[in-house]
């Protein structure tokens, strides 16, 4: 997802999360537990997921799942964007 931007970040955190990570699921109201999703072996451009996901939906089936990625960076913050991600025909998330 950032692969222009080198830094030290983690995307959607593997359990245990950190309180600040906590912190922010909380304020977005999320009622569901985060979880980690490995990225997509498609070549897309970075920074497009709802276009690159509707392309892949399009080519292959499946369906474009909504929600946040979280970015965790320990010591400095916790952010949320809003992300979009595949599920292929398989019901397999991408």
């Amino acid at each position: 997802m950032f692969e222009d931007i080198a830094q030290p970040a983690e995307v959607t955190p593997k359990p245990p999360l950190h309180v600040s990570v906590e912190r922010l699921i909380a304020r977005l109201g999320c009622d569901t537990k985060p979880i980690s999703v490995d990225r997509s072996t498609h070549q897309m451009k970075t920074g497009n997921c709802y276009w690159n996901v509707s392309h892949i939906v399009a080519r292959h089936g499946g369906e474009m799942i909504l929600g946040w990625a979280l970015l965790w960076w320990p010591g400095q913050y916790a952010t949320a964007m809003h992300h979009a991600i595949w599920r292929d025909k398989k019901g397999r998330l991408k």
